[in-house]
């Protein structure tokens, strides 16, 4: 019996230690897979495709996720970035490490190399166990990084990352901890029963994992057996002693045993059900027959911008919210529910015994309503919206992946629709995202096909009525839809990171236009998404090199939110902008947070009323007062005013009487093509004159 007890308290330790050091290298691999695409959402998204590898990325993976040491490299060994123990080091791969890693770049190369086969998933990250030229341990992953290069630099020479977290000391103590494993060390050779054998790919022994063997019977019987040979009188009481402590052993084992079957099983954090489990509920679900006609529903659950309370509060608060957020969701559902955290900020529901879509939307009412609340947190209070997919069908009529996918659309379609609401799947769902997904593949190849065109509205003096420079505007004829709204395509764009080129294209045929015609200058919008990107003072700057066009004669519009953002990198391009003498106005002001402090912080030429405001100028005495404040606002701070959407004479008058500086409007012309635009500007007085010209400029 106490060979038997010690053996399974022995097999206990192996299977932790075994399951430990796997979990480490699966967790290895899932940090860098994280970490890749959460770049992708940051920079991909925000900076378009190709744009560049972040600065610090591989310090911050180190410090992130504790990776020993981290490189970023070309496969011919070139490096971007290397850090160690969470500090930038030397640009290069540690003489220690370059055999392991070259090994493994050389294999990643090679699956990169071959063509994908139909029908089979593709590998492209290597990981292995390795000992170094050091003799450290070290478990080591190379995975691509193909968001970051072209994809013919990429084919040519691959971008990779590489983490090498040290099988050391430090790295055993948690082990040792949590597992209750004394002496626990790395060593050469099996010298005990207490020993898990570290192997390579081809299954030979590396080094041993080694530690002190419990034998808690073993010791028990030492302790016993002696008082039981001296007194007969007392093998009785002993034998009950010894019973009863197997009896806590057992059940402290039981206990133990329990707790692992449920940690596998549930999250750690939240104590709802992970996705193992959540699968599992779900096919059952499915395949239950009933006597009634009920159904399944499914409610995928996402907390609307969780990160920022991740970056505002940090992961504490936010691990406490999401754990405050389960226990809510918990108290809602009923028994037969389950509940799952399938990741992050994002929660299912799965719910049987589902009777009509309205059982079904009102179930989702109440977890929205349960999570309107405020939590009361360590750090504070905090209220937070939730966005919610659901989607029902009766069992065995579809499949688990089938349903899942539906909640998600459908969830896809509440963050769309602002947020904050619950959303039925319906199959006109599947239709928008494929229209949306179609219309952006064709917007690309408008682009690339030169099928998008220009239309140039002129803006004119208000003093002089002559054209003082004109905005440029995007358009899009569809050969089969014919012409697609700018609002549309544009925010599609932006969404689908097509905005850089597109803006692109846009600067470089308006400024080439203006160069051409002779234009004063010449107006062009940029995206708040473009504004978020490093490096875009330097390529609009670059763009008007190449041209030959003065940076004074160029005017850069953009909305009041990109100034409300007050991030380091707008402040830096506005100021690199404004130092070439890149003009800039404020586009639609007084739409949004129309502010005096940010005119005066940051250096600013221009404001645009908006349409808005001129509209009903004429109809309403308010607006007069309004629209004179913004004008004597911007002569007090020295800026030029312009007025768009002037429809009639009297607003013309108004305006030019409250001293308006330019004005933009049907009345005085449409946006015209550039032909129109040069014929136009040959009519008589239709041009400034030099006087005039170098007051505009200047």
């Amino acid at each position: 019996m106490a060979r038997e007890i010690d053996s399974a308290a022995l097999n206990e330790q192996k299977s932790a230690v075994t399951s430990n050091i796997e979990d480490t290298g699966q967790r290895i691999q899932l940090e860098q897979s994280t970490a890749a695409n959460r770049a992708d959402r940051v920079f991909y998204s925000t900076h378009g495709r190709f744009a560049w590898v972040p600065n610090g990325l591989a310090e911050w993976i180190s410090r992130q996720f504790n990776h020993d040491r981290v490189y970023v490299y070309y496969l011919d060994g070139s490096v971007l970035q290397a850090s160690s123990h969470g500090q930038q080091s030397n640009s290069e791969i540690l003489p220690s490490d370059r055999e392991a890693v070259t090994l493994l770049s050389e294999q990643v190369g090679a699956s990169l190399s071959q063509p994908a086969i139909e029908g089979q998933p593709s590998s492209t990250c290597c990981f292995g166990f390795r000992r170094l030229e050091d003799g450290s341990l070290a478990f080591i992953s190379v995975r691509p990084l193909d968001s970051f290069a072209s994809a013919a630099d990429f084919s040519s020479n691959p971008l990779l990352l590489a983490s090498v977290v040290l099988l050391n000391e430090q790295a055993m103590n948690p082990i040792s901890q949590r597992f209750g494993i004394p002496g626990i060390r790395a060593v050469g050779g099996s010298l005990s029963s207490a020993t898990v054998a570290l192997r390579d790919e081809q299954d030979r022994p590396l080094a041993y994992i080694q530690w002190s063997p419990p034998a808690p019977a073993a010791r028990l019987f030492q302790q016993v057996a002696l008082p039981a040979i001296m007194s007969i009188l007392l093998i009785g009481g002993c034998i009950f002693v010894l019973l009863a402590w197997l009896r806590r052993t057992s059940l402290s084992l039981e206990s133990s045993q329990t707790r692992a079957s449920f940690l596998s099983m549930h999250d750690a954090l939240t104590g709802a059900a992970n996705r193992v489990l959540f699968e599992q509920s779900l096919r059952e679900a499915l395949h239950y027959q009933t006597l009634s006609e009920s159904k399944v529903l499914l409610i995928s659950v996402d907390l609307d911008r969780f990160k920022e309370v991740n970056d505002t509060f940090g992961h504490a608060a936010g691990d406490e919210l999401l754990r405050e957020v389960g226990r809510r969701l918990m108290v809602e559902l009923p028994e037969e529910a389950t509940l799952a955290r399938l990741g992050g900020d994002e929660f299912a529901v799965v719910q049987p015994g589902i009777v009509s879509d309205g059982h079904a939307r009102w179930i989702c009412q109440r977890l929205l309503l349960a999570l309107s609340d405020p939590f009361a947190l360590s750090t504070g209070t905090m209220s937070i919206t939730v966005s919610m997919g659901f989607a029902i069908e009766t069992p065995s009529s579809t499949s688990p992946q089938e349903l899942a996918r539906r909640a998600d659309v459908a969830l896809y379609h509440s963050k769309n629709e602002g947020r904050n609401r619950c959303t039925l799947y319906e199959p006109a769902m599947d239709a928008d995202r494929k229209e949306r997904l179609t219309l952006e593949i064709e917007l690309r190849n408008a682009l690339v096909q030169d099928e998008l065109q220009l239309a140039y509205q002129p803006i004119f003096s208000a003093s002089g009525g002559e054209i003082v420079g004109a905005e440029a505007l995007c358009r899009w004829q569809h050969p089969v839809r014919g012409a697609v709204s700018p609002e549309f395509f544009i925010a599609l764009a932006e969404e689908t990171g097509i905005i850089d080129e597109l803006g692109m294209w846009v600067l470089r045929r308006a400024c080439g236009l203006a160069k051409q015609i002779g234009l004063p200058w010449i107006a062009v919008n940029v995206s708040p998404v473009q504004f978020n990107r490093a490096g875009l003072a330097e390529q609009i700057l670059q763009i008007l090199h190449e041209i030959g066009f003065e940076a004074d004669r160029l005017e850069l519009e953009i909305t009041e939110g990109v100034l409300l953002q007050r991030s380091a990198q707008v402040q830096e391009t506005l100021s690199k902008l404004r130092d070439a003498g890149v003009r800039i106005a404020i586009d639609d002001f007084g739409a949004g947070y129309a502010s005096i402090s940010y005119l005066r912080n940051y250096r600013i030429d221009k404001i645009k009323i908006d349409r808005a405001f001129i509209k009903s100028l004429n109809d309403d005495p308010s607006l007069l007062h309004i629209v004179r404040a913004m004008i004597d606002m911007g002569k007090a701070m020295g800026l030029s005013v312009t007025a768009e959407g002037v429809e009639d004479e009297a607003q013309r008058r108004a305006l030019t009487a409250m001293g308006c500086t330019h004005l933009q409007g049907f009345l005085l012309s449409r946006p015209l093509s550039a032909d129109s635009l040069v014929q136009l500007l040959a009519e008589p007085g239709s041009m400034p004159s030099a006087g005039l010209l170098a007051n505009e400029l200047a």
